[in-house]
């Protein structure tokens, strides 16, 4: 009798080792799984803080931009600038013989 009891024994021991080496690899999966998950979540949060980085600088170009969009031109430029509306060869001669030349910076504005 005692055999057979210290037999039931060993098997329920056997079962519960089995049980715990489960138990212990699903705890190594889950740490391995928690490992992963924290690396994944550092690049997200490094890929985010990148992103708003990104963002500040368009809005501080952007103002830049703006501040530069608002000045005047300089009159060499905006008379480079200048098309008429030409609808013909005929009116596109008369602009090109009456145009004003653009002049270097260095030298002074012809009177007409």
């Amino acid at each position: 009798m005692q055999e057979a009891t210290i037999a039931m024994y060993g098997e329920r021991l056997d079962e519960q080792e089995t049980t715990l080496g489960t138990i212990r690899a699903g705890i190594q999966l889950a740490a391995a799984d928690q490992r992963k998950l924290a690396s994944m979540q550092e690049g997200i949060r490094a890929a985010l803080d990148e992103r708003q980085s990104d963002l500040l600088e368009l809005r501080r170009e952007n103002q830049e931009f703006q501040l530069w969009a608002d000045d005047v031109l300089p009159d060499a430029v905006a008379r480079m600038r200048e098309r008429p509306a030409v609808t013909g060869a005929h009116e596109y001669a008369e602009h090109l013989r009456a145009r004003r030349p653009v002049r270097p910076t260095s030298s002074a504005p012809r009177e007409k």
